[in-house]
Formats: C-alpha cells, structure tokens, sequence
C-alpha cells in the first residue's frame, strides 16, 4: 500500500511540476519578446518544442521522485 501511495502522490506532484513549468516558460517567452508583440507581431507557442527540452524531462522526473520519496519516507516510519 506504501507503493501504491507513493506513486500516486508522485504522479500528481509530477503533474504539478510539468504544468508549472509550461506556466513558467509561457510566461518568460511571451516577456523575452515582449517588443515584437507589441509591434503586432504575432508569435506561435510550440508546446511539442518544450517536450523535446531536456530542461522538461529535468523537472518532470525530479518532481516525481521528490513527491515519491517524500510520501514514502513519511510512510514507512
């Protein structure tokens, strides 16, 4: 049951992270080329592009080993 529970909260906290982290950059792209858009250029968000990023899979694996770890550790005392 600690495993089943473990890997649950890391799946959501791996969730979590993968939708902070497309917030984030979404947020940070649309400032780095904020004169463009003010001119009336119109600027395309590729989310296949943040998949391919080893920044991505950084987050992604680090925010389901942090939630499967903590559950579990708090668990098995």
């Amino acid at each position: 049951m600690i495993y089943i529970k473990s890997l649950l909260v890391g799946t959501l906290t791996l969730l979590l992270s993968v939708v902070t982290y497309v917030i984030i950059s979404f947020w940070f792209m649309s400032r780095k080329y904020a004169a463009l858009i003010s001119s009336g250029v119109e600027i395309s968000f590729d989310l296949s592009s943040l998949v391919y990023s080893p920044l991505f899979w950084l987050v992604a694996v680090s925010g389901f080993a942090l939630g499967f770890v903590w559950v579990f550790r708090s668990a098995a005392r």
